[in-house]
Order: C-alpha cells, then sequence, then structure tokens
C-alpha cells in the first residue's frame, strides 16, 4: 500500500496507520527534503518503521521493503506453525502466584509473544496492552471455569481496580476481535465475573 500525505499530517496519519495495523510494514519515504535524526526519531516512535529521504539510493529502499516483507513472512509462519502444533509459549499466573504453562490454545484461541499478541482461530494477529494480557492470560488458564473480577488482577499490581474498569478492558478487547470479523468468546457469569468458554 503507498500513501501520499502532507508534510505537516506525517506523524498524524503514521500513528494512525500503526493503530488501525500494528503488524504493517511502515516505511516513510520524503522525497521533499531530508529528514532530519529528531524528526525520524518521531516518525518512528509514532510507528514507521523506516525513514528515507531524497538521498536513499533505490537498492537501499527496495532493500528496506524486503526486510519487512521477511519479518511479516516470518510472523505468519510462526503463527500457523504454533496453532497447527497446539503449542501456546505465553506462561498463564494462577491465583496462587505460580506459574504454569498454558495446556495450549483453546479452541483455537493462543497467545504469542510472552502474552502480548492474541491470534484468532482465523489467524488473525491482535495486539494487547497490558491489562489486556492480563486478564486473557488468566481466563484462558482457567477455561472453562468461570474466574472473579478480583482475581483478573494480581495483588502486586497495586490498587485493585474497579469492576467497571474490568468491564472496559472486555469490552475493548472484544472490539479489537470484532475488526478481524470474529467473536471473542468472553462471557460475563452473573455473580461471579468472566468466562473464556466457546461453548
Amino acid at each position: 500500500m503507498m500513501m501520499c500525505t502532507q508534510k505537516q499530517e506525517l506523524l498524524r496519519d503514521v500513528g494512525c496507520l500503526r493503530a488501525k495495523s500494528p503488524t504493517l510494514g511502515i516505511v516513510v519515504l520524503r522525497m521533499d527534503g531530508l529528514v532530519s535524526p529528531v524528526h525520524s526519531g518521531f516518525l518512528m516512535l509514532a510507528g514507521a518503521d523506516i525513514c528515507l529521504d531524497q538521498r536513499a539510493q533505490s537498492m537501499e529502499i527496495l532493500a528496506s521493503i524486503q526486510a519487512l516483507r521477511r519479518r511479516d513472512l516470518a510472523l505468519k509462519a510462526k503463527y500457523l506453525e504454533a496453532r497447527d502444533r497446539g503449542v501456546s509459549p505465553a506462561p498463564a499466573e494462577t491465583n496462587t502466584g505460580l506459574i504454569r504453562l498454558s495446556p495450549g490454545p483453546v479452541h483455537g484461541w493462543t497467545l504469542l509473544e510472552d502474552g502480548w499478541r492474541l491470534v484468532t482461530p482465523g489467524c488473525h494477529a491482535v495486539a494487547l496492552t497490558g491489562a489486556e494480557r492480563r486478564v486473557l492470560r488468566v481466563l484462558l488458564a482457567a477455561s472453562p471455569n468461570p474466574v472473579t473480577r478480583e482475581k483478573l488482577f494480581s495483588d502486586n499490581e497495586g490498587d485493585q481496580p474497579t469492576s467497571r474498569y474490568i468491564d472496559v478492558v472486555v469490552s475493548r478487547l472484544k472490539r479489537k476481535v470484532a475488526l478481524h470479523g470474529e467473536r471473542l468468546p468472553i462471557r460475563s457469569v452473573w455473580g461471579v465475573g468472566y468466562v473464556f468458554s466457546c461453548s
């Protein structure tokens, strides 16, 4: 995909692209001048992977795009291999504080990259925030049993979040997955909390 944008809107547009697609390779190629190290840093903080300017040679541009393509193919292969083997490399914490490995994907749902990325049964990768990661790790480890709202966050995380905060985190997770045309099987259990169950 190629996109043209005005200089003053470049940071905003790069940030929007990254927010819409966390795994997209973004190359910024400025042909109207030089990219200073500071501006390049801001663009990369906004979500760009590579920043080039008019001094870049065609081979450098091609090699940069090829490197991003290799990374994309390697990530997709990793997700597919993990799904096919039934491996879930992300550890899940139990409410006792002990660490145990998850028994594998739950009905095709898998956490990768130490739990920072959820892979759906349709092989869509969803980037997670810290709160979303914690909630999913606990729910997947306990599935198909329900988990109380209090146990969705550990005691060493300071102030316990409100029940409403956890509802917002779950709602945000469901919206993220829905963007890929899939439904996250987290249900609320009245008087208890939440359950991750595909039944």
